[in-house]
C-alpha cells in the first residue's frame, strides 16, 4: 500500500509542468548581463589609461560606473545569475576601492598652539560668466586668506578691483582664451613666479609665503595655481599631462605646499596619482566624501570632481567643502587648513 502510494506521488510530481522563467524575467536577466559585459570591457580599457587618452577619459567615470554596477548587480541577483553576480562584485571592487580614502572620515586633528590656521578658496569662474557680484559676495563672506581663480579675462580683472581692501596682494594674468589665472592674498608673498606652457602660452603661478609671527624666518608655504587644457583630443590630453608633469618637477619639496586649480581630470585618473606622487602631496578632499565640482547637471551622476587642492604632509586639513553656485559651470573649492609654525 505504501509502495503504491509512493509511486502515485512520484508520477504526479514528474507530470508537473516545468516552471520556466517569465519572458520579462528572461529579458531583464539578458539586458543586465549584456550591460555587465560592456562594463567589463570598458573596465579592461581603463587599464591602459596611462597610454591612451580615451582610456583615461573613461577612468573619470568610476563613481558613475559603481552606481550602474550596483543597479545591475541587483538585477542579476534577483534573476539568480550567480556567475554574473560574482563578476559584478569584482567590477564593483575594481572601480570602488579607489574611493575608499574619500569615504573614510579623517581623524580629528589635534589642536596645537604652534599652528596657524588659513583658508584657501579655488574657483574656475568661467570666462563668459558675468555674475561678478556672486564671487565678490562669496569672498567677503568666507574671507579666505588665499584665493586662486581660473578663466580670468580683462572684464573679470576689472571687477576684482573692488576686493583690493580685502586682498591688497593680487597677481592677475587675464586671458581671453579661457586660461587666465590669478592669485589673491591677504598677506604679501616673498616670491611670485609666473610661467607659461606651450605655444598657446598657458599661464600658471607659483607663490611663496613666509608664515608665522616672524615672517622673515617662518616656514615657507608654496601655493601653485594650475589650469591645463581639457583632454578633449589626443593633442590636448598630451598637453595637459605634459604641463602637469612640468609643474610637478618645479615644486619646492622643502616647503609646505598646495597645488590647486582646475586640473581637468578626476582623482581616478592615473595622471592625478602621478602629480600627487611627484609633488609628494595628497588630496585635501580625503575623508570628506565624494564631492563634485564640475556639473553637467546637478546630480552625482552628472558631476565630476576636477577642481582640486593637493597638500603636503606639513599642511593639516581641517575641512574640505564645495562652495555655492557663482554662475559658473564649476563650484568653488574651500579648504580650511593649518601649518605648524613652530615656536
Amino acid at each position: 500500500m505504501l509502495a503504491a502510494s509512493f509511486l502515485l506521488v512520484k508520477r504526479t510530481v514528474n507530470e508537473q509542468p516545468t516552471v520556466k522563467p517569465s519572458i520579462a524575467k528572461r529579458f531583464v536577466a539578458s539586458a543586465a548581463i549584456s550591460l555587465l559585459r560592456i562594463t567589463a570591457m570598458l573596465s579592461i580599457v581603463t587599464l591602459f589609461a596611462s597610454h591612451w587618452w580615451i582610456a583615461d577619459l573613461l577612468t573619470n567615470f568610476r563613481v558613475q560606473m559603481c552606481i550602474g554596477i550596483c543597479g545591475l548587480l541587483f538585477l542579476v541577483l534577483v534573476t539568480r545569475q550567480w556567475t554574473w553576480v560574482a563578476i559584478g562584485i569584482v567590477l564593483l571592487v575594481f572601480h570602488g576601492w579607489r574611493t575608499a580614502p574619500y569615504l573614510i572620515p579623517r581623524t580629528a586633528p589635534t589642536a596645537q598652539t604652534t599652528q596657524q590656521n588659513f583658508r584657501l578658496l579655488t574657483a574656475n569662474v568661467l570666462t563668459s560668466n558675468s555674475s561678478y557680484a556672486s564671487l565678490v559676495e562669496l569672498l567677503r563672506k568666507e574671507q579666505p586668506d588665499f584665493v586662486v581663480l581660473m578663466e580670468i579675462n580683462k572684464r573679470w580683472a576689472e571687477h576684482l578691483d573692488v576686493l583690493e581692501d580685502l586682498y591688497p596682494h593680487q597677481e592677475l594674468h587675464p586671458r581671453e582664451h579661457n586660461f587666465g589665472i590669478a592669485i589673491l592674498s591677504r598677506q604679501p608673498w616673498t616670491k611670485m613666479e609666473s610661467m607659461s606652457f606651450g605655444d598657446i602660452e598657458l599661464p600658471w603661478l607659483k607663490a611663496k609665503f613666509k608664515i608665522g609671527a616672524d615672517t622673515s624666518t617662518g616656514l615657507p608655504l608654496e601655493i601653485i595655481a594650475v589650469h591645463p587644457l581639457p583632454p578633449v583630443s589626443a593633442r590636448n590630453a598630451d598637453y595637459r599631462n605634459t604641463q602637469l608633469m612640468e609643474i610637478s618637477s618645479q615644486v619646492d619639496l622643502g616647503s609646505a605646499r598646495i597645488v590647486t586649480g582646475d586640473f581637468n581630470l578626476t582623482p581616478w585618473s592615473p595622471w592625478f596619482n602621478k602629480v600627487a606622487r611627484e609633488t609628494q602631496t595628497t588630496d585635501a578632499a580625503h575623508g570628506f566624501g565624494l564631492t563634485r565640482t564640475w556639473e553637467v547637471f546637478p546630480t552625482i551622476i552628472g558631476g565630476l570632481k576636477i577642481d582640486h587642492a593637493l597638500v603636503s604632509d606639513e599642511v593639516e586639513v581641517q575641512e574640505f567643502r564645495v562652495g555655492p553656485d557663482i554662475g559658473s559651470d564649476h563650484r568653488p573649492v574651500i579648504v580650511d587648513f593649518s601649518v605648524d609654525v613652530g615656536e
